[in-house]
């Protein structure tokens, strides 16, 4: 796994629970599979 997609996942759930628009991230988020997984680990949704 590269760190740049890591990185995108981090920005992802970044942009779920904190409103973040695209205009705020450096680099694009990455919404997948794994992204899903780490926020049902945080075991909490907006």
């Amino acid at each position: 796994m590269s760190s740049y997609k890591q990185a995108g996942r981090v920005l992802q759930v970044l942009a779920t629970y904190f409103n973040l628009e695209e205009g705020f991230m450096p680099i694009m988020p990455c919404n997948d599979k794994a992204t899903q997984r780490i926020i049902d680990q945080m075991d909490f949704r907006p």
